[in-house]
């Protein structure tokens, strides 16, 4: 079983890096972020990958 989980996260984590070299090798550099997040949420969706835009993260400094 674990090793099934180590090939799919693998694989997605894949799927993710693919989605965002896709992104920056469309857009290069010298953008805003609000671009780099647009261009990288609409890329996770034709990739079917799911994720959620602006989630909360709490950072404890």
């Amino acid at each position: 079983m674990e090793k099934e989980n180590r090939e799919y996260l693998g694989l997605e984590g894949y799927a993710l890096m693919g989605a965002a070299f896709e992104v920056h090798s469309e857009l290069n550099g010298g953008l805003s972020e609000e671009i780099y997040q647009e261009s990288l949420e609409w890329e996770l969706g034709l990739h079917k990958i799911s994720h959620k835009s602006k989630a909360e993260l709490r950072v404890y400094y």
